[in-house]
């Protein structure tokens, strides 16, 4: 699973669910693998047949983020409600009913929930994250880039995850600090597994500074870098004809982690 073969991960759990009926040991990681494949109601089914074995409050947690990203807001809630009540303690409990509470656009109250969440898990890149970015949300980017330091501060410069590092540019560009975002962004470009992510970002600001000829520059280094992406022509071909155009760095898309085998 953690190799990124989820089919092959799915037969290897089917079957020791086979020679140790309902273990929720294997029920748990079909149910990930399943997820992962994008078979959203077989994952539900698989998990809730886990907790039907063992109420775990986590497994719980992990469900509801399942039913969150299909929609399924109430069940979501239900799950985050139940698993509290079996452990207040449980960071990632507050976490699901942070991001519900996000997804209502209460971002306030997301912010409170995800700073409770961080309380019991004081270490979590993912938590501080969203904290940052409910920060940028709530229009404070000067916190959301505290936020974002604090979370890069944890680990040696040339493995600070980019996405601290986008974020973190955000929150100077938001501030209007375009050098202090270009210059981040730059040192990021030149790790060997910089993404495709940074460029776009860092061609974003340097536009934003009035650098159109760096942003073309960076745009060309993205494609030599990463000539599958047609995107970098088609933002230089845009610049080009357009001058004063502007464009936005897209984000990659967060997937649900494998969980360690249990």
């Amino acid at each position: 699973m953690h190799q990124g073969r989820f089919h092959r991960a799915k037969n290897i759990f089917s079957k020791a669910d086979n020679d140790v009926t309902g273990d929720p040991r294997g029920l748990a990681n079909r149910a990930r693998s399943e997820f992962q494949q994008g078979n959203v109601e077989r994952s539900i089914s698989v998990m809730e047949q886990a907790i039907e074995q063992f109420d775990d409050p986590a497994l719980r947690c992990e469900l509801g983020e399942i039913y969150l990203r299909s929609g399924r807001w109430i069940a979501a809630n239900e799950h985050a409600d139940k698993a509290i009540e079996k452990d207040r303690h449980l960071a990632a409990a507050w976490n699901l009913k942070g991001k519900l509470a996000a997804a209502k656009g209460e971002h306030q109250r997301a912010l409170q929930l995800f700073q409770r969440s961080l309380a019991y898990d004081t270490e979590s890149d993912d938590i501080q994250m969203l904290i940052a970015q409910t920060y940028m949300k709530l229009d404070q980017p000067m916190r959301a880039l505290s936020a974002t330091e604090t979370l890069l501060n944890r680990h040696p410069p040339n493995r600070q995850p980019e996405s601290a590092i986008i974020a973190k540019s955000e929150a100077l560009l938001a501030m209007k600090q375009h050098p202090s975002a270009i210059d981040i962004l730059e040192l990021a470009s030149n790790r060997p597994d910089c993404s495709k992510e940074i460029f776009f970002q860092l061609g974003k600001a340097q536009l934003h500074a009035g650098q159109q000829s760096q942003a073309r520059l960076t745009l060309a280094k993205g494609k030599q870098r990463f000539p599958d992406e047609a995107l970098f022509t088609q933002l230089t071909g845009s610049l080009s004809e357009f001058p004063n155009a502007e464009f936005a760095a897209p984000h990659r898309v967060a997937s649900v982690k494998a969980e360690r085998l249990r």
